[in-house]
Parts: structure tokens; C-alpha cells; sequence
């Protein structure tokens, strides 16, 4: 018997489909329902959607830390109740000058407080803010603190605005062209979305889930684990490999380089093969989660 699938596949979602369609197409194509998102994307949106097959699931946190970069297209003097094009007409506003919204743009890099849209997936007193809207409601939802780390204007006029962003997870570029609007005196909405990076994974090396080839489209957890910063990676010594699969905690005098600090760290074998991820707290090791061996 073959070891179940287990890795990264990296999605280019299409327009017009969920991310949920773009999952479970690649669930039929490992044969498996163990598929976990690492941050959807916006039907009408297109672009990176990392998908974590198997045991790998369990890493979908960290991929959501990531940066991630868009290319956005801003509609000028008019808006939906979405704040995208699915939605229904919300107003009109007048046109800005190209002057005054490269002027406005760069107000929007660093922190900000960014209120969500309405019609998003946040939860409030235990509805979704969408349903909420749906339902003739205002959702009661709450500005927090988001980062642009990088905003790029591409192209410039009265009606589009281009620009690429990269942003800290929790931002919605719907809500950032609203709010550019708002600081030009009018109204807007985003006409069109790419995700073009979730970290260093790119369009790139992209694929579409109506063209995955199978486990050979996977990238194993011991390629992805020098993408996810937040990891510490850590050999175990070679005569505790098969007790760290068996679930026997380490102590730090263990490693000839013991953390000073706390951290969550990857314990590889010494050949580099992905065995458990770890919290040290200080003191000692303990498991998130070990890496089942192959057949189990």
C-alpha cells in the first residue's frame, strides 16, 4: 500500500469559481478530503491559492502569517454593496484627478485601521457579516490594525486606478479601495483582483486545478518548511529519530545547539526527512504534531 498524499500544492484559482471548487477539484485529484486553505479568495478574484494536502494540513497557520502580494483594479465614481462586481449598484461619486489619487495612495503604506466590508466571512455574535448584510442588516463589525508594507501604483486616471499591494493577512483590498475613495471624496469599487504571491510561492509556480498531474504537482514539507519563517528547522540527534516518531519528547541538552529561547521548531532526521513540529516552551519540547510513518 502507498503512503497517503502529503505536501503543498501551490493553485492559480480561475475567475469566476470558489475557492472551495478550485479544493475540491484537487481533493479528487489525490483521491483525499484532507485539503486545508491557507486564505481563500474572492470569487470574482484569480490567482495563489496554497493548498496543504494530508499531514501538511496542519501547517495551513503559518501560510496564513505570510505576506501576500495583488494586483488590484480600482473603479472610480461609482460602488456595489460588495465592493466588487458581483455586487448590486451602491452609489455614485464624482471622478478624482490622477494628481490627487497618486497623492492619496501613498497615505494607505505602513499600519492602518482597516473596518472589513459587510458582506466578508468574519463572524459577528456567532452570523457571518455577510449573511447579516444579506439579511437588510448592518453587521457590527470593528476596525483593526492591518499593514501595507508596499503599495505600487501601475497605472493612473480619472476612472482606474492600478496598483500592487503587498499586505499582512487580514487585509482586504476591498476595504482599501473603499477607503481611497474616501479620502478622495468619492465612491468605488474593485473591478479586478490577482493574487500573485503568498510569500515567495508565485503564479509562477502555479497550477490549475483542472491540471494537476498528481503527487508529482506536491512539494513535500521539508521543500516548504525554509518558506515559513516563523519555523525553526532542528536535526534530532540520529539515535532519537524513531523515538521523536514514536511521540518521546526531547530535552534541549540534547541538540549540540539548544534554543535560548522559546520557539516552534521542525525536528528533521539527519538525511533531513520531516519528522514532528514542535513548541519549545522553554524548557522542553512539545509535539504539535508527528508525522505519521509511511503506511499508518
Amino acid at each position: 500500500m502507498s503512503s497517503a498524499p502529503c505536501g503543498l500544492i501551490v493553485l492559480h484559482k480561475p475567475t469566476g469559481i470558489t475557492s472551495f471548487r478550485s479544493l475540491n477539484t484537487a481533493k479528487k485529484a489525490f483521491g483525499t478530503k484532507k485539503i486545508g486553505h491557507t486564505g481563500t479568495l474572492d470569487k470574482f478574484a484569480s490567482g495563489v491559492l496554497p493548498a496543504l494536502v494530508g499531514t501538511a494540513a496542519r501547517f495551513s497557520s503559518f501560510f496564513m502569517d505570510l505576506p501576500k502580494t495583488y494586483t488590484a483594479t480600482i473603479r472610480f465614481g461609482s460602488t456595489t454593496t460588495t465592493l466588487d462586481p458581483e455586487g448590486e449598484p451602491a452609489g455614485i461619486g464624482p471622478l478624482p484627478t490622477p494628481d490627487a489619487i497618486h497623492l492619496v495612495t501613498q497615505a494607505f503604506v505602513g499600519e492602518i485601521e482597516q473596518l472589513p466590508p459587510d458582506f466578508s466571512a468574519l463572524h459577528v455574535n456567532g452570523r457571518r457579516a455577510s449573511d447579516i448584510a444579506r439579511s437588510g442588516e448592518k453587521p457590527a463589525l470593528k476596525a483593526r490594525t492591518v499593514s501595507i508594507y508596499d503599495l505600487i501604483v501601475l497605472s493612473c486616471s480619472e476612472t482606474e486606478l492600478q496598483i500592487r499591494v503587498v499586505c499582512s493577512r487580514g487585509t482586504y483590498i476591498r476595504a482599501l479601495a473603499r477607503d481611497i475613495a474616501k479620502s478622495l471624496g468619492t465612491v468605488a469599487y474593485l473591478s479586478e483582483l490577482e493574487r500573485s504571491a503568498v510569500g515567495s510561492f508565485t503564479l509562477e509556480a502555479s497550477v490549475n486545478p483542472d491540471h494537476i498531474r498528481g503527487v508529482q504537482d506536491l512539494l513535500p514539507i521539508e521543500a516548504f518548511l525554509e518558506a515559513l519563517p516563523a519555523i525553526v528547522p532542528r536535526k534530532a540527534p540520529l539515535e532519537m529519530a524513531d523515538a521523536v516518531r514514536d511521540g518521546v519528547p526531547l530535552s534541549p541538552q540534547m541538540f549540540s545547539l539548544p534554543p535560548d529561547q522559546p520557539e516552534t521548531s521542525a525536528l528533521l532526521s539527519q538525511a533531513g526527512e520531516f519528522l514532528a513540529l514542535s513548541e519549545f516552551d522553554g524548557s522542553a519540547f512539545r509535539y504539535r504534531f508527528v508525522k505519521p510513518r509511511d503506511n499508518e
